[in-house]
Formats: structure tokens, C-alpha cells, sequence
């Protein structure tokens, strides 16, 4: 399945993060179905230096709002249930910061600028089209938050604005060089509740898209969302180590030990010194488990000493279902598709391990 990044390096609002989206996937007919107070959003081709979309949602509605009232907004509208539940969990992020911030019930919290009519359509519209684009993991790079101050409901503060301060509370940020908010909170709300992980892999890109924001800036005021497949090598570490002075049970017990924490555990029959017969342990694991795994060598093995090889492994995309009552692997890759019923399920019958595949 693809991956989604974002790359907010010139700013990330919901409008911003909502029209890049629909630039991946244009064709979301429930897009249609999102109104409210009769004010549905407009996406409107645009150039300013790159192609993309602004999405543009025109509304006087300054009220003052409450969560559950946002929340009764969201049931109302046509569309999924897991959409609803995904732009209510958002707008409780941006609840509970509100909250923090100036020492209120979540439930008593008054939206501002985040409360208006914009806002909700800016938010409902972006979790639809994640929904619609199904990425099976959501990255981003760091955030450029901007700098100087900011004009809000409580007067002129510091970028960034105290409750997307604290939604940013853990993410990895930059001020950059613009005087200027460039992270809004209903941006930063979107950004804490769906990215994954701020360590973007190594990708193949397969598409990208630009959403404008409306600040006026030296350059494009634009963030880019990718969608790319991840690249199928990773590393792996392979940890080896020779012994001749174990019995079968004990490295038969020192191997389960090993498989539980290790990718896998590999015995090769070797020869070592004055001839005498041995056993080459190959122990694969991930570069994060390398300290853990050699403590558990050192503790189950009587070797006293490991070699360590770093190796390029390449690897398909794995997923398992159920198949006639049976627990299936499904491996894919690039015009590759295998299946095969897991171990355990085969040998329920007792010809299973005979079946060819």
C-alpha cells in the first residue's frame, strides 16, 4: 500500500493540508455532502510558481463554539462513520489544548478562530480524503512553524499561538525564516493526530500535489503531500558466532530464547579447531535490537565473542487474512503476489504439509 508525506516547509493550515490532499484524489464525490450552515468549501486551480489547489471556504460566521457542539455538527454530516470519529478525535486535540492554555474544562472551552465554520469544513474535508486516499502509513517532515506574532481572539501573541504551541508539544519544529504564523492549530491538530512518524523512509514517489495557503510571503505559502511506496530493502544486522561446546538440548533451548526477540535464528554444522564438530549461529535482527540481542547471545550461548555484519535485505510488503478458516500470508511487491497458509493452520490436516502451493 502507498505512504503519505507531508512536507510542511512553507506552512500547514487545514485549508492548506485539505487542498493538497484533493490534488492525490480529485475525485471524492462525498466532498459534496460536506456542508455546513448551508456553506459548503470550493477548490480552485492555482499557480504561484508551482501547479496546485486552494480550497476556500467563504463564511462571516465569527460565533463562539463548543465542542459538543462541533461534535453535533460532525454526526449530522453525510458521511463515514470512521471519518466522524477521526474529525472529532482532531477537534478534541484542539480542545484539550485550549484547555491547557488558559486553565478550562475541555467541555467549558470556547473555540475561536477554531470554531468558526471554516474550521470544521477545513477538518471534516481532510480526514474524508485521507479516509478516501488509504495510506497504509502517514509520515512528515519537520514543521516550520514560522515566527513573530500573531493577531488572535486574545490579542496579539507570539508564533506559535500558545495551543498549537502546545499541539506541537513532541513534534519535531523549525522557526525558519519567516515573520510570520506559518503552523495554524487546526493545522498542527492535523498533523499530531494523523502522522505516524516525522522519520520519513526511504520512498519511490509515485505522485505529488500542492495545497496554497493565503499568506503573502516571498515565496509560494504551499505544502506538498507525496504518495509513495516504501522502498523494499531495509537493514538488518546479522550477529554470528561459532560454539562447540553445547549439547543439542542446550542450544535448542538457546535458540527459542533467541527467536523470540530475534528476525531469525539460523544453526549451520561447522568444523573448528582440532577437528572437532560445531554449530554456527546466525542471529538476524534490527539495528535498534543489536545491544538487547548480544546480551541474550552472552547469556543463553557459551560464546564469548559475536561478529557483526550490517546487510541490505530485500523484503515484500506482508499481510495476513483469513481463508476458508485458515490464517493466510499475503506477500506483494511490484508485479509480485504470493500467498501461503501459515504453518500452524497446515498441519491441522495431516496432508496439509503435502499440498503444493
Amino acid at each position: 500500500m502507498s505512504i503519505l508525506i507531508f512536507d510542511p516547509a512553507n506552512g500547514a493550515a487545514g485549508d492548506m493540508i485539505t487542498a493538497a490532499l484533493y490534488g492525490l484524489k480529485p475525485d471524492v464525490k462525498e466532498l459534496s455532502e460536506i456542508e455546513v450552515a448551508g456553506v459548503r468549501g470550493t477548490f480552485e486551480k492555482v499557480h504561484d510558481v508551482l501547479d496546485g489547489y486552494r480550497f476556500d471556504v467563504k463564511v462571516e460566521d465569527l460565533k463562539h463554539t463548543h465542542l459538543k457542539d462541533i461534535n453535533a455538527i460532525i454526526d449530522g454530516l453525510k458521511i463515514p462513520e470512521k471519518v466522524k470519529e477521526n474529525a472529532k478525535n482532531v477537534f478534541r486535540l484542539l480542545a484539550e489544548a485550549e484547555s491547557e492554555v488558559h486553565g478550562e474544562p475541555v467541555e467549558l472551552v470556547h473555540f475561536h478562530e477554531v470554531g468558526q465554520v471554516d474550521a470544521i469544513i477545513d477538518i471534516v474535508s481532510a480526514c474524508l480524503l485521507i479516509d478516501k486516499i488509504g495510506p497504509s502509513k502517514i509520515y512528515s517532515y519537520p514543521i516550520c512553524t514560522g515566527s513573530g506574532t500573531v493577531k488572535t481572539a486574545h490579542g496579539v501573541l507570539p508564533v506559535p499561538a500558545p495551543a498549537t504551541l502546545r499541539l506541537l508539544e513532541g513534534l519535531p519544529v523549525y522557526s525558519g525564516n519567516y515573520r510570520t504564523e506559518l503552523i495554524t492549530p487546526t493545522g498542527a491538530a492535523l498533523l499530531k493526530y494523523f502522522v505516524d512518524s516525522f522519520d520519513v523512509p526511504v520512498v519511490r514517489i509515485e505522485e505529488s500535489a500542492y495545497g496554497f495557503g493565503k499568506k503573502k510571503l516571498s515565496g509560494p505559502n504551499v505544502l506538498r503531500a507525496v504518495l509513495a511506496e516504501e522502498d523494499i530493502t531495509n537493514t538488518v544486522v546479522s550477529l554470528n558466532f561459532d560454539v562447540d561446546d553445547m549439547t543439542g538440548e542446550q542450544i535448542g533451548f538457546a535458540c527459542n530464547e533467541l527467536r523470540k526477540e530475534a528476525l531469525d535464528v539460523i544453526l549451520t554444522p561447522v568444523y573448528m579447531k582440532k577437528g572437532r564438530p560445531g554449530t554456527e549461529f546466525t542471529v538476524l535482527c534490527r539495528d535498534e535490537d543489536v545491544e538487547k540481542m548480544v546480551s541474550l547471545i552472552f547469556r543463553y550461548t557459551s560464546t564469548i565473542g559475536i561478529r557483526r555484519t550490517d546487510q541490505r535485505r530485500y523484503e515484500l510488503a506482508r499481510t495476513f487474512k483469513k481463508k476458508e478458516g485458515k490464517t493466510v500470508k499475503i506477500s506483494r511487491g511490484p508485479g509480485i503476489y504470493k500467498e501461503k497458509t501459515e504453518y500452524e493452520d497446515r498441519i491441522k490436516d495431516a496432508d496439509g504439509l503435502l499440498e503444493s502451493e
